[in-house]
């Protein structure tokens, strides 16, 4: 009894947390790799350097990420999403500077520079 008993909770808990983890966006994921590689980012250099950092780490997130963004592509209704809108990354990129513009500070402080300093460029 107490073997069935044990298999029911441990059948229950693998539901749940194949559920918890489906819920999880991609683009959460690599906003979170995205997050950590900009907290490196030191602002007090040039533009383009500032700008080649940020590019490293977009490009960096996604590649670490890789086998995660290709489960997501195949499997689920957000894969379907992300098949049909979603051909050539723009717009999963779009989504993740999205997700990082609300979760994470470094991205603003880093962005933030950048825009400012192409700005000051324009006047």
């Amino acid at each position: 009894m107490k073997k069935i008993f044990g298999f029911i909770i441990l059948g229950l808990f693998t539901l749940t947390t194949q559920n918890l983890s489906a819920q999880i966006n991609i683009e959460d994921v690599i906003a979170d790799t995205a997050c950590i590689c900009l907290k490196k980012i030191k602002t007090d250099t040039t533009s383009t350097r500032i700008s080649a950092e940020y590019n490293a780490c977009m490009s960096e997130s996604l590649k670490k990420n890789n086998l995660a963004i290709m489960e997501s592509y195949n499997s689920g209704e957000q894969g379907k999403k992300i098949d049909e809108q979603n051909r050539d990354n723009g717009r999963l990129m779009i989504k993740t500077q999205n997700v990082l513009a609300k979760k994470c500070s470094d991205y603003d402080r880093v962005y933030g520079k950048i825009r400012s300093m192409h700005q000051s460029r324009k006047n």
